[in-house]
C-alpha cells in the first residue's frame, strides 16, 4: 500500500467533488519518471482525516501485485460555515425592522439561499434550524444534517430625520 494526503475546500468536502492529484513512484528515477495523475472522487460529506482507498493504485508488493493507495483528506476551514457531524453552523444578518416586525428573510445554505419566516421580536444570537440543509452523505444509507443559522440584527449606521422621528414615537409608545 501507499499513502498520500489531499487538502480540499470545506465546500468540496461537504458537497463532493473530483480532484486531480499527481503522485510519483518512489522507486522511479529522473525528473518526470513515474509521475501519475489520478482523478480522486471526494464523496459528499467526507470528514477531516478520513481516508479514500484507490484499489490497485499503490506500489507493487513483493509478490508483484499493485497495492492500494490511501489518500488522507484534510479540509480547509471556511469563512462562513463550521461543521459538527452532519450539522452546519453559520450566521445571517437581517434588517432591524424584520427583527422587530417579523417577516421573510433569505438565509444562506450550501445549496443556495432559502426563504425563511422570521418571527416578530427575534433577538440577535437566536438560532434558526433549517431541516436537512446541512451535510448530505452519499452511499447505501445517505443521511442529511441540519443547518443552524445564528441571527444577527443589522442596525443602520445612519437614518433619515423622518425615520428618527418615527423611532422616537415608537420609543415613547413602549416606555
Amino acid at each position: 500500500d501507499m499513502t498520500s494526503s489531499l487538502t480540499v475546500s470545506f465546500r468540496d468536502a461537504a458537497l463532493g467533488a473530483t480532484k486531480r492529484i499527481q503522485l510519483q513512484d518512489p522507486a522511479a528515477t529522473g525528473k518526470k519518471a513515474g509521475i501519475t495523475t489520478l482523478e480522486v472522487k471526494i464523496p459528499a460529506g467526507i470528514e477531516e482525516g478520513k481516508k479514500i482507498r484507490l484499489r490497485g493504485r499503490g506500489m507493487a508488493g513483493t509478490d508483484g501485485k499493485k497495492g492500494d493507495l490511501l489518500i488522507e483528506i484534510h479540509i480547509d476551514p471556511d469563512s462562513e460555515y463550521t461543521r459538527d457531524g452532519l450539522d452546519l453552523f453559520t450566521y445571517a444578518q437581517i434588517p432591524y425592522t424584520t427583527a422587530v416586525l417579523g417577516g421573510e428573510a433569505m438565509l444562506p445554505t450550501l445549496y443556495g439561499s432559502v426563504s425563511c419566516k422570521i418571527p416578530a421580536g427575534i433577538q440577535s444570537g437566536s438560532k434558526i434550524r433549517l431541516k436537512e440543509k446541512g451535510i448530505h452523505t452519499e452511499g447505501r444509507s445517505p443521511k442529511k444534517g441540519d443547518e443552524y443559522v445564528e441571527i444577527r440584527i443589522a442596525v443602520p449606521r445612519s437614518i433619515s430625520p423622518e425615520a428618527q422621528k418615527k423611532l422616537r414615537e415608537y420609543e415613547a409608545l413602549i416606555s
